[in-house]
């Protein structure tokens, strides 16, 4: 590949105009070119229906494909625009015979669909920006050239990132069914009362202490990788150690576990890995409680608890309650410490416990 693969260059049609920052004409029109290429190369085939058509092909009306588009996260098609090919038919008519067959309401519909829509528009994105930061970073390209020869190395891999979509996805599909049976058993003879929060775990929550003063000098590549690391570190934490990633976004991450002993372990490697490289402070909190789970997230009284303690645990520690200290004692793993009461902002008085290795 050469250093400008496409045909979009800033010098083209002229001096650009005071005060504008659109591209001149014939670069819209190259723009235009790419478009088309890369959808032909992405999508695996030409388009060849408006809306209007696809709906005829399909069953589903105007309004309901307005819908659809609209839960999957994607904008509004325009009515007239040739933008449908005949995958995007079947695949729209295999979908309106599962939801006549299964009897989906528009809300199920709606939350399978954006759960889908959600998560592939994060993956999509993402896997760009990895596409764009190697070119930059193994290629010697700027921001600007890297970010082009993207736009043509990306379609080249389409399938190869498909595969790894498909098969990750049905190995995280198979695990979550998994998850599934196995929390449904453990809850047997401890609770079956639908009032209550319905799955019993421990939540961890983990933070990168004192982030603002951490990264105060960082220059942005600097601060990105060391996001990043500490994403990945924990993330390789917690799946080497048998939890379920819930969130990481900025300086925080949440997993669960199905025992609290597997989240003290990985909450405590998380608070020690300064000294497996990461260069930073990292402090954690874990709870064993109830929480609902809902569209891949928890929520409940525990989920607020873990959170705030582990915000107040001192750097490179673990911080628990007195409940969750109780289970873990029965272990023989662990030395607890009982610490001064906190109160802490939302929840009240807390008696927290210092969790580490006995």
């Amino acid at each position: 590949m050469t250093e400008h693969p496409l045909p979009v260059s800033p010098s083209r049609g002229g001096p650009p105009i005071a005060g504008h920052t659109h591209p001149a004409v014939p670069d819209l029109i190259a723009l235009a070119d790419l478009d088309a290429q890369i959808d032909s190369s992405v999508l695996g085939m030409e388009n060849h229906y408006n809306l209007d058509q696809l709906s005829e092909r399909t069953g589903w009306s105007r309004s309901e494909l307005d819908e659809l588009w609209l839960w999957a996260g994607l904008p509004s098609p325009d009515a007239t625009n040739v933008m449908f090919n005949d995958s995007d038919v079947e695949g729209l008519s295999e979908l309106r015979s599962f939801r006549d067959r299964e009897g989906f309401s528009d809300p199920s519909l709606s939350a399978l669909i954006r759960a889908i829509g959600t998560t592939a528009e994060r993956l999509a994105v993402w896997q760009v920006e990895t596409l764009t930061k190697h070119l930059a970073t193994n290629r010697g390209y700027g921001d600007t050239a890297a970010r082009m020869e993207a736009a043509a190395f990306a379609p080249e891999n389409t399938a190869l990132m498909l595969f790894l979509v498909q098969k990750l996805w049905m190995r995280h599909y198979a695990a979550a069914i998994h998850r599934l049976t196995t929390e449904t058993i453990l809850r047997r003879g401890i609770s079956d009362d639908d009032s209550q929060f319905p799955l019993l775990c421990a939540v961890g929550f983990a933070y990168i202490a004192d982030f603002l003063d951490q990264t105060r000098n960082y220059e942005l590549p600097n601060l990105a990788s060391f996001i990043q690391g500490f994403h990945d570190s924990v993330a390789d934490i917690v799946n080497s150690g048998g939890g379920r990633m819930v969130n990481n976004s900025g300086d925080f991450a949440i997993y669960v576990t199905a025992r609290p002993e597997d989240g003290a372990e990985i909450a405590l490697r998380i608070a020690n890995m300064h000294n497996a490289g990461f260069a930073g402070d990292v402090k954690s909190g874990i709870v064993w409680s109830r929480v609902l789970s809902n569209y891949g997230d928890i929520y409940g009284p525990g989920v607020n608890l873990t959170r705030m303690l582990a915000r107040s645990a001192p750097p490179n520690s673990v911080l628990t309650d007195k409940d969750t200290a109780e289970a873990l004692s029965r272990t023989g793993r662990y030395a607890l410490e009982t610490l001064s009461e906190m109160d802490l902002e939302g929840i009240g008085p807390v008696t927290p416990v210092q969790v580490t290795h006995a």
